[in-house]
């Protein structure tokens, strides 16, 4: 800055002598000749400072690079054992409201009032109102048997099965098949009722339509004949059949 100031100090001296040196009295004002730039300086402590957040920007951002490599290879194994024969438990999915339940209901004047649908206390079936049409496989991602039984399944079931793994990398099969592979987590494991691997989550249908069907699968069944006789459970009497409240 002070280099730039005597500098400038230092021409505008000389030019001022030269003018009173060559300059007739009546001189004219010849104007602005060329182009002229401010003189600017970047003030180091604000340079100090960006170059501080520009090193903790790219620290963080190294950082989570690291995580996101990391992170589906340290997902949990949850341990379910592989199922060891072919049986659907029957699962009700019925839970107990905490809270009323409210909805937006149109009166005779056009206007919408909340109205309470469910009290607090009430037992609700949400099967009772809405009935999936898809189903999720739970499988052992690192199982190479289960892999496959699932890339089969989701061969001849590309839209209605969602890949569900229970233990493994999820990411490696999902680049693999280019589309989304879930991983499971604890409650959706204790929710639906998922105790092995192999298993198919789906709705049961006549006497147990209101209930969730979950079949697990043992290794001569790995098959999408197996998955299609266990679509909406397995009855008992049809194979094998279990249940559970």
């Amino acid at each position: 800055m002070f280099y730039n100031l005597l500098t400038s100090f230092a021409i505008a001296t000389v030019i001022s002598v030269c003018g009173l040196m060559t300059a007739p009295a009546d001189a004219l004002d010849l104007g602005v000749q060329g182009q002229l730039y401010t003189i600017q300086e970047i003030d180091m402590r604000e340079a100090i400072i960006r170059s501080a957040d520009d090193e903790k920007v790219k620290q963080l951002q190294a950082e989570q690079q690291a995580s996101a490599k990391t992170f589906f290879e340290q997902l949990p194994d949850y341990g379910l054992p592989h199922a060891t024969e072919t049986i659907t438990r029957w699962v009700d999915p019925s839970i107990v409201l905490t809270q009323d339940i409210q909805v937006p209901q149109k009166g005779a004047d056009g206007e919408y009032t909340w109205q309470i649908l469910y009290r607090k206390g009430t037992r609700v079936n949400p099967l009772a109102t809405v009935t999936p049409v898809d189903r999720m496989l739970f499988f052992d991602g690192s199982d190479p048997d289960q892999v496959q039984f699932a890339l089969d399944v989701l061969k001849a079931h590309p839209i209605d099965v969602l890949p569900v793994e229970v233990a493994g990398n999820p990411k490696v099969l999902s680049e693999k098949i280019s589309r989304p592979v879930f991983y499971a987590n604890e409650g959706m494991l204790s929710r639906f009722g998922i105790r092995e691997s192999p298993s198919l989550l789906g709705v049961g249908q006549g006497a147990h339509a209101h209930r969730l069907a979950v079949t697990g699968f043992a290794p001569q069944d790995y098959t999408v004949n197996a998955i299609n006789a266990a679509w909406y459970g397995i009855e008992v009497g049809n194979k094998k059949g279990g249940n559970q409240q």
